[in-house]
Parts: structure tokens; sequence; C-alpha cells
């Protein structure tokens, strides 16, 4: 917290006072009253008592002070720090349990004294060193890259931030050849066709930015992505937050059939930008793609689901966790079932990282949902979802404290097997919107885990 200009005067005037009266370089300590003297230069043999670098100050107090007095945990100190430039930063800090007090330094002046000053009734010290070593001067004016992350794509005539926030970033060009400029260091990734380039910004000293200019003016520049030099590149994204999405293997002949988005907002046509399947042409009933490749740069997580037919019913599945889990060194995140007689009919996925909890499905779970009377009864169900809406749209969410992901069975009838809508996945935190336009039919059913009823 920085020391307002109206503290109380009367402690300012004492601080000033023993301060005067401390020769350059010493330590005064005093106790009830009574000032002592004791010599505290840097690399003096007793130990290091402070370390200055110019972003920060750290002061080890029960060495300056000695273990056997040392300044209390959690007291509050006053760090005065003093600059080449003449300037000064005063600042209160807190002693933690190690006996160590930090302060932040803004970086572009170098410090040339630190003081430390510490008062609790007659209890007064004051650690006063001089021509301090600073461990990374000089220390000159500098712009930190804010930690940033950003990836555009060409979009209705411009580059359009796609991920990320682009604060302090300065974009120009077409689709063929643009200029990236901003304060601080950065380094752009761009694909050109199919090949990737890394390039690092140049400090331009007529502006006093660091500029880049990427693509030859031809040549379709496919995307680019602007991070910070110290961001460990191959590293997946961060992902926005867009909810989960669900995709589903849609036939549209007995050759030919894809996966497409059934829940999940348009913004997931940038995370995940292709997909592919092996074998490429089963889509018939008893056979379909084995494994598929998701082509991201986003940590993902979720579920898949494969079918698995059985003679005369076709019915039964199994269910995988997926992740959370980063692309491979393609930009690509595949799945392969496990059975030759499987094959994968839909997945859903979700933002993650490796510090995502995981979220599995939950099993041996069979309660109903059913729209009564012109809204949703769902004692049933209550601990597992919420659900709001009516017969033509209905929003269903996760329950607030399941961690685990659900299936769920959506249908046009009231009881019985029939009137399947569709089988949707309902990851753990997340909600899903389901629409009786897009679905065909009004619902009336949403039945909670159990077998599900994926709709051809």
């Amino acid at each position: 917290m920085k020391r307002e200009s109206n503290d109380n005067k009367n402690r300012i005037n004492r601080r000033n006072y023993l301060k005067g009266i401390a020769a350059s370089g010493a330590a005064i300590t005093g106790l009830g009253g009574v000032v002592t003297t004791s010599h505290a230069q840097n690399g003096d043999s007793s130990g290091e008592r402070l370390r200055v670098t110019c972003e920060q100050v750290t002061l080890f107090t029960r060495v300056i002070s000695g273990n056997n007095d040392p300044i209390p945990t959690g007291a509050t100190v006053l760090v005065t720090v003093e600059f080449e430039d003449g300037s000064e930063q005063e600042e209160e800090a807190t002693v933690d349990e190690n006996g160590v007090v930090q302060v932040s330094l803004p970086g572009n002046r170098t410090p040339t004294s630190v003081t430390l000053f510490y008062e609790a009734g007659d209890d007064v010290r004051i650690s006063q060193f001089d021509e301090v070593e600073v461990e990374d001067a000089p220390c000159e004016e500098r712009y930190p890259c804010p930690d940033i992350d950003v990836k555009y794509k060409f979009k209705d005539g411009t580059w359009v931030a796609v991920s990320g926030e682009p604060d302090g970033l300065s974009v120009d060009g077409d689709e063929t050849h643009v200029t990236i400029c901003a304060d601080f260091p950065f380094v752009v990734d761009y694909e050109l066709e199919t090949e990737e380039t890394t390039v690092e910004a140049e400090k331009d000293e007529e502006t006093d930015q660091y500029c880049v200019t990427i693509g030859d003016g031809c040549t379709e520049i496919c995307w680019f992505r602007v991070y910070c030099p110290e961001s460990p590149n191959g590293e997946c994204l961060e992902c926005p937050d867009v909810g989960q999405a669900q995709y589903n293997l849609i036939k549209q002949s007995d050759s030919e059939c894809s996966f497409e988005r059934v829940t999940g907002s348009e913004e997931w046509d940038d995370i995940i930008t292709n997909i592919t399947k092996e074998p490429d042409n089963a889509c018939g009933f008893q056979t379909g793609p084995q494994s598929i490749c998701l082509e991201t740069e986003y940590c993902l997580q979720g579920r898949v689901e494969s079918f698995i037919p059985r003679s005369g019913s076709g019915t039964g599945e199994m269910t995988a966790e997926l992740g959370p889990v980063s692309p491979d060194e393609n930009d690509e995140i595949c799945f392969t079932v496990s059975s030759p007689q499987e094959y994968i009919y839909s997945f859903t996925v979700k933002c993650g990282s490796d510090d995502t909890p995981s979220c599995p499905p939950c099993t041996d779970v069979f309660p109903n949902a059913v729209f009564i009377e012109g809204e949703w009864v769902v004692e049933q169900s209550a601990q597992y979802i919420t659900v709001e809406g009516d017969q033509e749209q209905v929003t269903i969410c996760a329950g607030e404290d399941l961690d685990c992901s659900l299936e769920l069975s959506v249908r046009s009838t009231m009881t019985g097997p029939g009137g399947c809508l569709g089988s949707f996945n309902l990851l753990c935190g997340e909600c899903i919107t389901l629409s009786a336009d897009d679905l065909g039919a009004p619902i009336q059913r949403i039945t909670v885990g159990g077998p599900g009823c994926p709709a051809s």
C-alpha cells in the first residue's frame, strides 16, 4: 500500500529525525528508546541482507535484525527506495513467515539506496543501505509484454482477434501483407499457405515501437498469432470462455458423412478448424470411423462416445473421457476407439488445461425431467440438472456440485423408447440450449443418463 501524504506528521517527523542521525550505510536499532548503531553494508560477512533488481527489492529482516530479535511475522514495515534520477518511492509492506519483505519497483529507474523502517511503540529500527548493487542494472525505460496471446483471422475485409485480448496491439494491412506494432516486444507465428513461420518484432528507433511485417503481398496469410517472447512456443493457447460444443456424425449418403457441430456457439469453428476421421468413407449403420483428429491449437477436455453395433438391435455405446489434453506437434488432438466393432458417433468438448479438473462420465443415473402443464418437472433430476424454458426451447445446466458428465436423451414423447430427438452430452459446469426448430419436434422429456438415442 502506498503511503499517503496525510499520514501522521509526528510519526514522519520522528522517522526523519532517526534517518537523519543514521550514518550512511549503517543500521540503527532502538528498543525502549535506546538507540544503537551497527554496521550493515552490502556484502557484510554477517549474511545477505537484501537483494535488488530493477523490478523488486527483497529484504531479509531476520538477517538484518538478527535471529534473536527478529521483526515479528505479519508486522508492517516502511521501505524507502531512492533512485539514480533523484526520485523516491515509499511503500508499506508486510513481513512474511520467513521474515522476508518484498517491494515492487517500476523497472525503469536504477535504485541507489534502500531504507527499512520498523516502529512498534518504543521499538524503532532503521536499516539503511547506500550504493546498493542492482543485479540487472542499468534499469532502462521498459514496456514489458503484458502476457498477451492473441490469434487473428481475416474476416469481412479486416483482421479480427478470434482469441485473446489484443490490448496494445496495432494491426494494419490486408490478407497478404500486414504490419503489427506495440510498445512492447512480442513474437508472431503465422501460416502462409502450408508453411508456418515465426518472427520476432524489432524496435523502430524512430517510433520507439516494436514492429514486424509479415506476408509477401501476394500469398494469402491463413492466420497469425501474437504472444510474448517468454511464452513457450508450441504449447496450446488458452481457450476463450465459449462454453461447450457437441459434434455428431451426420450421414449425407452411404459413403459420405462428416462431424458437424450440433450445439455450441459459432466461435468453436475458430477453435476446432478441421476434423478428420479414419476410415473416411465408413458411414454405414454397421461401420463408422474408428479414429478422429481435431485440428486445434487449444487445450481441450470433454468426452468421446463410440457406438457398438449389435446384431439385430444396433444398440449399445461406450464413453471415454477426453483430456484435459494439449495438441500434439501437428496441432491435433486424436482419439481412437479400442475395439474393431466400435465407431465414433459423437464427441463433446470444452476448454481445458493441465490444471483443469477432469469430468468423467456419471454412472448409474437414470432420472427423467418431463414437461407437464406448461412447466418442466425436474424433482428426480434436481441434483443433476436445472431446466429452464418450454417445449420449443430449453436450457439445461449441470448441477452446481456435479463433478461428472451426463448424457441427455431428448424425446418428443412422455414415455417409452420412441420419439428420440437426439443425445447430448452435458459436461461439468456447462449449459446447453436446445431448440425444437433444430430438433424437428417439441421437447417433451429429457432422460438424464442411461442408454443414449443418437438421432439418425
